[in-house]
């Protein structure tokens, strides 16, 4: 950690992400509306350490592994020895992920770290445990289905290549989807921010969509 972390705010995402702990740790892991990864991992550092802070160096210490990570994929995909070391360390010196981990609850910590995991995973040729961790982040930001859509599925030619990451996938996120569809809560198994999606104006069209506010997953 280049800069020691300060305590987090009681306002905005902040405040609503340790109201969404206090919720975790006072009604249980399902209680909650919004995707549940971060409120659980801000819920464990504060059963934990009994200091906000705490979450703050978590995240220090996760996002310390991104420059390894990404060096090592660079190595997996071919880059040559020196290319993939300039990689990890212009991930290590870039002053927002040096900064936002260390300055603020965010969810990327952990959706960056697990997208870092599985794309590091997929470029070693594994296929199945990828999906597990894909459909992990889905748990931590809602866009994450639809990302699955891009680079993973573009480079797997066969279908017997995506299934399998497919397959992890939907293992980790379905239960959630489910759970909120038989429990009514939102149905819609992916998330907008601030736009409109297909379904969202199918089932929205003079709602929360039409207003320009964030439609959540079902995965919630």
């Amino acid at each position: 950690m280049f800069f020691a972390p300060c305590q987090p705010s009681a306002s905005g995402d902040e405040g609503m992400y340790y109201r969404l702990a206090v919720e975790v740790l006072e009604k249980g892991p399902l209680a909650l509306e919004r995707t549940p990864l971060y409120p659980w991992f801000v819920a464990l550092c504060l059963m934990a350490f009994r200091s906000p802070i705490s979450v703050l160096w978590a995240q220090a210490i996760i996002t310390a592994s991104w420059p390894l990570i990404v060096w090592a994929t660079g190595k997996k995909l071919g880059m040559r020895p020196t290319l993939a070391l300039w990689a990890g360390l212009a991930v290590a010196v870039f002053p927002p992920f040096i900064l936002y981990p260390t300055r603020a609850w965010l969810t990327e910590s952990l959706f960056t770290t697990l997208l870092f995991l599985a794309l590091w995973g997929l470029a070693a040729g594994a296929r199945f445990w990828p999906g597990l961790v894909w459909g992990i982040s889905a748990l931590a930001r809602p866009i994450s289905p639809i990302m699955a859509l891009g680079y993973p599925i573009a480079r797997m030619t066969r279908p017997r290549q995506w299934l399998p990451f497919i397959l992890g996938l939907v293992i980790v996120a379905c239960p959630f989807f489910v759970f909120n569809a038989l429990t009514g809560k939102d149905r819609t198994p992916y998330g907008t921010h601030g736009g409109a999606g297909i379904l969202d104006i199918i089932r929205f069209e003079n709602g929360p969509c039409a207003e320009g506010t964030q439609v959540y997953a079902g995965l919630l």
